[in-house]
């Protein structure tokens, strides 16, 4: 991992912080400008700090920690650069996938709803990132791959690195957010870009039963769920959307 600009053996930080998930192919980063604009937005709404380094200094030390990890030049690695509430930063690579660039994920995940409350909701925060862990373990206890939280009112909880999307027709409708998000921002332009018509909504459990298609974002891509509950779905839509977001982010390049 990388602390503060330097590289060192990972460890656990009983820190709370606030995250980015950054998509890199061949050891370069996308969107990192705005990545670290989105992380100071959070951070300081919350901590009162901000990362004071620049988007090459980011890029670099990403390099750095790939290089370090002797991880694939030919295949998606997702960077996870972190801020917590004393002002450090970390970047954490996730491992090597088998993809390269944005993709449709080829596991459709079968997944249930639970009734929790992520803290913060949209935010990406530590503590989200421990909701969704414990809401899939339970999950994968009842034998399913993943959990979609659900509030008390019926309201999804995801944070803004992983949206969750429904189509109905020719309409993407996508959760509405207190936070802007890369992630969301890819799908949407592509979405558009393919014909559908995109509208932003605060979604429920019942957009969920009415679904043509649910889609989970993430710094991948998209993933194309299966069943919900036993409710099946399609996935005809997520393939064109997925290659016009790798075409949208390549002729921008």
């Amino acid at each position: 991992m990388i602390f503060n600009g330097e590289l060192q053996a990972e460890q656990h930080s009983p820190m709370p912080f606030v995250y980015q998930m950054i998509h890199s192919l061949a050891y370069s980063c996308r969107h990192t400008s705005r990545h670290i604009e989105l992380l100071n937005q959070v951070s300081k709404r919350l901590f009162g700090v901000e990362l004071d380094i620049d988007t090459r200094e980011i890029e670099r030390q990403a390099s750095m920690l790939l290089q370090a990890n002797k991880l694939s030049r030919n295949a998606t690695i997702g960077i996870q650069l972190a801020l917590d509430a004393d002002g450090n930063h970390t970047l954490k690579s996730c491992g090597s996938s088998i993809y390269q660039g944005y993709v449709l994920r080829s596991l459709r995940p079968e997944v249930t709803t639970l009734p929790m409350t992520n803290p913060l909701a949209d935010y990406p925060t530590s503590a989200s990132i421990e909701a969704q862990a414990l809401a899939d373990s339970i999950a994968r206890c009842r034998g399913y791959h993943s959990a979609i939280m659900i509030g008390p009112k019926g309201d999804i909880n995801c944070d803004s690195a992983n949206p969750i999307f429904t189509i109905k027709g020719y309409t993407l409708y996508s959760q509405s957010s207190n936070l802007a998000s890369v992630e969301r921002t890819a799908v949407e332009q592509a979405a558009m870009k393919a014909g559908y018509g995109v509208q932003r909504m605060q979604m429920t459990a019942l957009e969920l039963e009415s679904a043509d298609e649910v889609l989970i974002g993430s710094y991948q891509g998209l993933s194309a769920v299966a069943h919900i509950n036993q409710k099946a779905y399609m996935a005809i839509a997520a393939e064109r959307i997925t290659a016009i977001m790798e075409q949208n982010y390549n002729s921008k390049k």
